[in-house]
């Protein structure tokens, strides 16, 4: 759809969702010593949320603060043991209904309350939000877009996802935005080693693709299949879960071969038994491939931190521009495209390009450690001054 579709279909649920609920009077308790900020999530657990908001949860001052997670995890592992560890107030709210769930945040006198999933997963809260029951309202991280709610006060984006100007008739919410990147990353315990590029060794390049298989629009797999066009015996390895179904992979390969890719030019392969399998696939693959107008986050980021770029194309909302955001931050914006002929030209250049990728693919995890996107003390100061602030304003407006 039209970018403009998706907001006014967003807008419209939005209506419905508010429509059902009179606004109530959410006062600040001026009497709290600290500001109380409350976390709203299915994704405490080993999802792509928790790669973000782990090292936010753990940064977070207690000084002035006292933090609270709602946690709709239905099936809690060791991640989700990590975050309760951490000195918050945990709520395990699977079994709250939304009315269960929006007095207790009330009991709770939350000052703050972010969403962190709005219409993704299994649990969708937004009616939750749709009661405004707390002052302050924020969406950050787990969805790529407006919630269409106009009691969202805030959203949390940074100036490459959202620049200045088209992107706030795209939003319901303000747009606050970070100074550098809107995402604070933090990798694995124990992660693999970053391996050699794989073409110094092979006699062909290796595109990666390890987006999920919804992501790969035909529009973008008809730029990959200009891309192996342009670089001979090259390769492309498609890495999503659904391949472990052989039905799903028969499909995929009858898209490219109706593209003109034959069968002996993929390498597909789906779930593997862990993350620290999952990342050494990375050692197969000497250039990323980013999918379009959905970009990947979490992949793009942790395919460089196994040593292997992206080419990514910016479009025009901020599902389209993750990837503008997650490449400016570690001062790779040459594998950013402004038009699809672009991004085919960028792979193809890149792939003639070995030794560029062979220094880069051993630069690029210092690279990450030395980026905004693990400045955990930074990103975490700057988003308590937005919660600080909008309490101030609150304040100063009754």
């Amino acid at each position: 759809l039209d970018v403009d579709e998706v907001v006014a279909e967003h807008r419209t649920h939005g209506a419905l969702l508010e429509k059902a609920f009179p606004e109530p009077e959410c006062v600040l308790n001026t009497r709290k010593p600290k500001i109380r900020v409350g976390y709203v999530s299915p994704d405490f657990r080993e999802h792509s949320v928790s790669y973000f908001i782990r090292p936010i949860l753990q940064h977070h001052q207690r000084q002035d603060f006292e933090f609270y997670c709602y946690s709709d995890t239905q099936k809690p592992d060791n991640t989700t043991k990590r975050l309760r560890s951490l000195d918050l107030n945990w709520r395990d709210t699977v079994a709250f209904s939304d009315d269960e769930l929006a007095q207790q945040i009330r009991e709770d006198q939350i000052d703050i309350l972010v969403d962190l999933a709005a219409h993704t997963g299994n649990v969708c809260r937004l009616s939750v939000f749709a009661r405004k029951v707390a002052p302050v309202q924020v969406t950050y991280l787990g969805y790529p877009n407006t919630t269409g709610l106009k009691r969202m006060d805030y959203r949390i984006v940074d100036e490459y996802t959202d620049p200045t100007g088209d992107s706030e008739a795209q939003c319901t919410e303000a747009l606050i935005r970070m100074n550098s990147s809107f995402l604070c990353f933090m990798p694995d315990d124990q992660t693999p080693d970053v391996s050699c590029l794989p073409a110094t060794q092979q006699q062909h390049v290796t595109f990666g693709a390890f987006n999920a298989i919804l992501k790969v629009t035909d529009e973008v797999l008809a730029l990959w299949a200009r891309i192996l066009d342009g670089v001979p015996n090259s390769k492309l390895f498609v890495k999503t879960e659904v391949f472990a179904d052989a039905l799903h992979a028969e499909r995929f390969i009858a898209r490219c071969e109706a593209l003109g890719v034959a069968k002996e030019r993929l390498i597909l392969k789906g779930r593997t038994p862990d993350r620290a399998s999952h990342l050494q696939e990375y050692h197969n693959v000497d250039i990323h491939l980013d999918t379009l107008p959905y970009n990947g986050t979490t992949t793009t980021i942790e395919a460089a931190w196994m040593g292997v770029p992206t080419v990514a194309l910016a479009g025009r909302s901020h599902r389209a521009r993750v990837g503008v955001s997650i490449l400016s931050s570690l001062g790779l914006e040459h594998f950013i495209a402004g038009s699809p002929d672009e991004y085919v030209a960028i792979a193809i250049a890149q792939a003639q390009s070995l030794e560029s990728l062979v220094e880069l693919r051993a630069e690029l995890r210092s690279r990450i450690e030395n980026s905004p996107l693990m400045d955990y003390s930074g990103f975490v100061s700057q988003l308590e001054a937005f919660y600080e602030g909008a309490v101030d304003r609150l304040h100063a407006e009754h």
